[in-house]
């Protein structure tokens, strides 16, 4: 390696990744107004991999002697040890860290860069969107809350926007050099190294123009180190040990937005999948929802109920308060949801969703879960335009994966599923309500989701012109805002069904009844 300088230094922590690893470099050495040899250091660090890894390493490094640094461990250090030895051999003027089972855009290294030329103001570092690919697809959701500009983003004011990756990310040489990765920690060490440069620097810079993506694998067989280890006990003592080390490495103002969105978005993940059943001892869960408290406790109840963009639905954020805090939702005599004689909104703004819909023969039949929290006094009916209550055909209480799926965590195991089943006759519509049975008092139902459990039909794909259930009495229902009831005929759902395959629509999610 002849000792000169480049603007980028890559570094590639390697092991067990002999399937993905060409294609990963390759990637590199596709990047366009780019001159690889000579802007490009690509440092290739063996962890003791077992596989062929190392054979894949050496073709690349021998077809480039001059820029590609191939270094072996000589024991299995693990993941932070091994990005730690490969920043030693570092001369570039940025640097990032990359999993040798992605792959960056094309036009990645030199957005970057022009970002970093045109922008002289001091930042953390510069970020770029994080797609998934092979087994998941789309954004991560993260990156959605950033917009689709090129921009600096001030973390004073958007503490949302903290970055977890340290693989999309590209730092200055200068800044990191002395820096190291958090050997102890258990997934969250990009999290760390990042809120290390935060404490100094509060903006970061974020390039999503021109096609820069970096492109993260989810894996179809088995699982990348960040995917295998949030099953795993130690997954949930990583938001306590990450939190500590933030506190009393960064001296972050715990008051700020920045810290309680972090505690917020560590938590909310981890909640997903925590369960007595995982760890050895009940102590050692119990120990753990303890902590996850002290930190709650930081963060004000009004900024989880109407500041954080981590819990958008009203749901979620009654799931995460009554789950970390172990309080009780009620409602009053004014149908306003309480936690400690607080109000907090009406009742009619809890969601219901539409676990499916069908036709059979002139019966359209619709399904719907209600994660009451509990609210055993809440049923579910519809009222059609003559003012008539129709009651559910069936009705009772469950414990529901799909409740999971959508929320990703909740309060109680107490699922409320009804079954409506509406003869289509003659045209009428309808709302949904909740029916209070202490009092029998109604109120209409603002909030209605709509969901698939096809993996074809994605959440809110009843919510469109295009989607239409067929009868076998030559009628069609529709559910876009309002469900319409109408007579059709072979041509019109032939060419309706072309329409739907070709034709994309935004879906509307919210709804407040149907009709046919």
């Amino acid at each position: 390696m002849l000792s000169k300088h480049f603007l980028f230094s890559i570094i590639m922590p390697i092991y067990n990744v002999e399937q993905w690893l060409s294609e990963a470099i390759d990637s590199i050495l596709a990047q366009k107004n780019i001159n690889f040899e000579k802007d490009v250091q690509l440092i290739l660090v063996n962890d003791c991999s077992p596989d062929n890894s190392e054979d894949i390493c050496l073709k690349y490094q021998k077809r480039y002697p001059n820029n590609i640094f191939y270094v072996k461990n000589k024991i299995n250090q693990g993941l932070s040890a091994t990005r730690n030895n490969g920043l030693t051999h570092a001369r570039g003027k940025y640097v990032n860290f990359f999993d040798p089972d992605d792959k960056l855009s094309d036009s990645v290294l030199y957005e970057v860069n022009k970002f970093f030329n045109e922008n002289k103001e001091d930042i953390a570092h510069v970020s770029i969107p994080l797609v998934f690919f092979e087994a998941a697809s789309g954004m991560h959701p993260k990156y959605v809350l950033f917009g689709n500009k090129n921009r600096i983003i001030d973390l004073q004011k958007e503490g949302q926007n903290f970055i977890l990756s340290s693989a999309s990310s590209f730092y200055k040489l200068d800044m990191i050099k002395n820096m190291t990765f958090d050997t102890s920690l258990f997934g969250e060490e990009d999290t760390l190294f990042n809120f290390n440069l935060y404490k100094n620097i509060d903006k970061i810079g974020y390039v999503c123009e021109n096609n820069v993506y970096y492109h993260y694998r989810k894996r179809t067989i088995g699982g990348s180190q960040v995917d295998l280890s949030s099953v795993k006990p130690q997954a949930f003592h990583t938001p306590i040990n990450l939190l500590n080390n933030i506190i009393t490495q960064t001296n972050i103002d715990q008051q700020s937005h920045l810290f309680y969105e972090l505690c917020i978005y560590q938590l909310r993940s981890r909640l997903k999948n925590i369960k007595p059943e995982i760890f050895e001892s009940i102590d050692e869960y119990n120990y753990i929802i303890s902590k996850y408290r002290e930190f709650i406790a930081y963060i004000p109840k009004e900024f989880i109920l109407k500041k954080t963009k981590f819990l958008p639905e009203y749901d979620d954020k009654i799931a995460f308060l009554t789950n970390i805090y172990s309080k009780k939702i009620s409602i009053n005599h004014d149908a306003f949801i309480t936690i400690d004689n607080e109000k907090i909104f009406k009742c009619n703004e809890l969601p219901i969703d539409i676990k499916s819909m069908s036709v059979e023969k002139n019966t359209f039949i619709i399904e719907v879960l209600f994660n009451n929290y509990d609210l055993n006094d809440l049923d579910i009916v519809l009222m059609d335009k003559h003012k008539c209550i129709i009651k559910p055909v069936q009705q009772y209480v469950c414990d529901s994966i799909y409740i999971k799926k959508s929320a990703g965590f909740k309060s109680s195991e107490n699922i409320l599923y009804v079954r409506f089943e509406i003869p289509l006759l003659k045209a009428n519509s309808f709302k949904f309500y909740f029916k209070r049975k202490y009092n029998n008092y109604l109120h209409i139902i603002n909030r209605i989701r709509t969901y698939s459990e096809s993996p074809f039909l994605p959440s809110g794909v009843f919510n469109s012109k295009l989607f239409k259930l067929y009868s076998d009495v030559d009628t069609s229902v529709t559910l876009f805002q309002r469900v319409s009831y109408r007579k059709t005929n072979y041509f019109n759902k032939l060419s309706n069904r072309i329409k739907a395959f070709y034709k994309k629509e935004k879906s509307i999610i919210h709804l407040n009844g149907f009709d046919y």
